[in-house]
């Protein structure tokens, strides 16, 4: 009886020891590799396809989920500007950045893509190109002619970018991001300053509603006019308020 509890017992820690041992193997399958991946071959094409252009989100490495939030990576935003294709890819849900990159390819198309060290990731989608000051608008980066890059932080502005649009009052030196989840802000395209001019205006997300827009909804969504007369107040400021002067007394 002794020698069978003897021998159950060392074929338990036996069974143990290589569940632990494939346990240990299947995390270090899975670990961030330590070094960088080898650079991709750059000289295939596939019936125009190139496979070295492509995108990732971090959690694609080896098949591995890394970080929580990075399960997308598509283009959320692309643009031809300064003699390149500048792109970003996103993720899901992350308003105050992510691991996702702004890239740039060059005409020369089988040259590796430049990946941009001012990324900041996020779920962008927004893109303009802002004639008076000549930049690409793209996500929360402003690109200038010759393809320097500037870069509002997502800590200043936590925002999945929908839309860039021109400004009513200031179009050469300010621009409205519009926020996927309703928020409306201005930020001067020199200064890289910000502010929020308004929480949600609307309803609906993404920037949109699909809902009838009848007399229960907010006057904003009712008269267009009314909205941007409201807007520009918002923008300017408070105004002083004017005196009146005391009736004069009938002669």
């Amino acid at each position: 009886m002794a020698s069978e509890l003897t021998s159950q017992r060392n074929n338990l820690a036996k069974e143990t020891e290589s569940v632990e041992t494939e346990s240990v193997a299947a995390k270090t399958q899975n670990a961030v590799p330590p070094d960088p991946p080898a650079a991709p071959r750059t000289d295939l094409s596939i019936s125009g396809v190139y496979p070295h252009l492509t995108t990732y989100g971090i959690y694609s490495q080896n098949g591995a989920h890394y970080k929580s939030g990075h399960n997308e990576c598509g283009i959320g935003a692309i643009v031809p500007w300064a003699g390149k294709l500048w792109m970003v890819n996103y993720a899901p849900h992350m308003p105050r950045g992510s691991e996702h990159k702004l890239y740039s390819i060059d005409a020369d198309l089988s040259q590796p893509m430049t990946v941009h060290p001012e990324s900041v990731g996020g779920t962008p989608a927004g893109r303009m190109i802002h004639k008076e000051s000549n930049q690409l608008l793209i996500a929360h980066h402003l690109i200038d002619a010759s393809g320097n890059v500037r870069t509002i932080p997502p800590s200043e502005m936590p925002i999945r970018v929908t839309a860039i649009a021109r400004h009513l009052t200031d179009p050469a030196d300010l621009v409205y991001y519009i926020d996927m989840e309703g928020s409306i802000w201005q930020a001067n395209v020199h200064t890289l300053a910000v502010k929020r001019l308004f929480k949600k205006p609307v309803p609906g997300w993404h920037g949109k509603d699909r809902r009838r827009i009848t007399r229960k909804q907010p006057p904003l969504l009712r008269s267009p006019s009314k909205f941007k007369s409201i807007l520009t107040a918002r923008i300017r400021g408070p105004t002083s308020k004017t005196t009146r002067s005391p009736p004069t007394a009938p002669s």
